[in-house]
């Protein structure tokens, strides 16, 4: 059971009776791309990290460069102000000048059972969190 504030996420009643849901893993993103819908309208391209089978929807997810090799290389769901676009979810994408993008269910998902977000890098290594 991770562990918050030197608390088990398990303690406490979080998340109801079965506590709160959580899952970790390491993805190294390809050479390929994923163009993304920024919070100004604009499109973008970014590296892709998809994950599938975690038996959960993610409500938090957060995504780091594991070797940091400049700054703004962390990715989180929902953002971090909590910006909507056009009535969609976004997220945060650091490294890009204009950091929120849409989770437009295309192109960017959050779904039962895993999510595709747009990173700052390809071919490199990210540790990824997911909550549910």
């Amino acid at each position: 059971m991770p562990i918050l504030d030197n608390f088990s996420l398990g303690n406490y009643g979080l998340g109801g009776p079965d506590g709160v849901k959580y899952a970790t893993g390491l993805f190294t993103t390809g050479p390929g791309t994923l163009t993304v819908i920024g919070f100004d309208g604009q499109t973008y391209t970014t590296a892709p990290v998809t994950i599938s089978g975690l038996g959960f929807k993610p409500i938090r997810i957060v995504i780091e460069m594991v070797a940091v090799t400049s700054y703004g290389n962390v990715t989180t769901y929902p953002s971090s102000n909590g910006l909507m676009a056009d009535g969609k979810q976004t997220y945060f994408i650091g490294g890009l000048n204009y950091a929120n993008h849409k989770v437009d269910g295309v192109q960017s998902y959050v779904v039962d059972g895993g999510f595709r977000l747009g990173v700052y890098a390809v071919n490199s290594q990210f540790r990824w969190h997911a909550y549910g």
